[in-house]
């Protein structure tokens, strides 16, 4: 896995930004016919995050990731700028990895197909030193305060969005209704965590689209309910979030349940910083992308509930990276790969890649026709596939191989 990537805005998030309040009104979202906007397209990021394009104030396109675990909206900066916004009430916000300059921006509209939101309000940060790490834009985000406008049904399997009026939606499906719990600008449900030789764990959990992970648990929780055995296999890793670097490991529980649904032997994050939100007492963790990508999920926050139906993703495998390599993509139109770590007693340690090198070329083919979406999918395909690299180190064209195998 491309874990560098992966752990972009992943670990659990609590920070307890000073944001302002802004009640919304019906005038706020108008649709252009209907009460419906559907079939909006989106890109599905390692097939877990969500990028969609939308306009601001009337903008060119840009992309938002659609994140569900962020207290509220984000602008980028650098578009706060371009569009000649008003930025009001700058400080240092906590933020995963450390503090963050932010500010407000307000009355600004958010442009989609067939539907317009007025009047609204978004935090703002520089959000593009996240790129090279995901290897595209990242314009802003949409978070809790949009999820609470209106009905967001995300269908993961043909990526496409369907948005509707909270007031006149009406669900006729046959999934299943998960209750959820809306405190302090975030929204959880209950779920089950499994360990074998145990009854099953209670664990409070913050929905949260902009996470990878099946599960990113914080340390307070691990550690209270011991739900990690000392003899378990674990892999630290370190990764990068808005605010900078973060540490944790990786580890397998045996399976999660969400309602009726049970998903076995899923990858977990669990944070290992020793302070602020990564160790909150306020839920276990996150609930991300590795499990919503099975679902066609449906937030409901006006009801009070996220829905779920199974696609056809639900019963595949949880898959991690095999190959043990932390990428970067660099460049005006990100075809420089390089790599930013390495992983220790793995496959791309041995092969002798260290931190810096320039990926020319994988299996022949020239690296810069590779996006980080395709090699993160690439290093998950099946344990023992063989991949050739040519690397620049220092100037020097040099030779790697690496064959995958199961790290975790």
């Amino acid at each position: 896995m491309l874990v560098a990537v992966l752990i972009v805005l992943q670990f659990p998030r609590y920070a307890e930004a000073q944001t302002t309040e802004k009640s919304s009104s019906a005038s706020d979202v108008r649709f252009e016919s209907g009460k419906s906007a559907l079939k909006i397209p989106f890109k599905l990021f390692g097939g877990r995050l969500i990028f969609l394009q939308v306009r601001v104030n009337n903008s060119s396109p840009l992309w938002f990731n659609l994140d569900t675990g962020a207290d509220s909206s984000f602008l980028s900066e650098k578009w706060v700028k371009n569009l000649g916004l008003k930025l009001d009430d700058k400080q240092q916000v906590a933020e995963p990895g450390g503090a963050v300059e932010q500010g407000t921006v307000k009355g600004i509209s958010y442009n989609l197909p067939n539907v317009n939101l007025f009047n609204q309000t978004a935090q703002t940060a520089e959000l593009s030193s996240l790129e090279p790490y995901i290897g595209h834009e990242f314009n802003g985000f949409f978070g809790d305060d949009f999820l609470k406008q209106i009905v967001v049904e995300v269908d993961y399997a043909n990526k496409i969005i369907n948005l509707y009026d909270p007031k006149t939606y009406k669900y006729n499906g046959s999934g299943e209704s998960v209750p959820i719990i809306l405190e302090n600008k975030k929204a959880y449900v209950q779920g089950e965590i499994e360990q074998p030789g145990r009854a099953p764990t209670g664990a409070k959990l913050e929905l949260d689209t902009g996470s990878f992970d099946a599960l990113g648990l914080n340390k307070s929780f691990v550690e209270k309910t011991n739900l990690i055995e000392p003899s378990q296999k674990r892999l630290f890793e370190s990764g990068l979030a808005i605010g900078g670097e973060t540490k944790g490991y990786r580890a397998r529980v045996a399976a999660l349940r969400i309602g009726k649904f049970r998903v076995s032997n899923p990858v977990i994050s669990v944070t290992t910083d020793s302070a602020g939100f990564e160790n909150s007492t306020k839920s276990a963790g996150t609930l991300g992308g590795e499990i919503f990508y099975r679902f066609k999920v449906i937030f409901d926050y006006a009801r009070r509930r996220v829905i779920l139906e199974k696609n056809i993703h639900f019963n595949e495998p949880s898959v991690f990276d095999m190959s043990g390599i932390q990428l970067i993509s660099e460049g005006r139109n990100f075809n420089v790969i390089k790599v930013r770590e390495v992983l220790d007693n793995s496959p791309a340690s041995e092969s002798g890649l260290l931190k810096g090198d320039i990926i020319v070329s994988v299996n022949g083919r020239a690296a810069e026709t590779f996006t980080l979406e395709k090699l993160y999918l690439k290093f998950r395909e099946r344990e023992g596939k063989v991949f050739h690299f040519i690397i620049r180190r220092n100037g020097k064209l040099m030779n790697a191989e690496i064959k995958l195998r199961s790290l975790i």
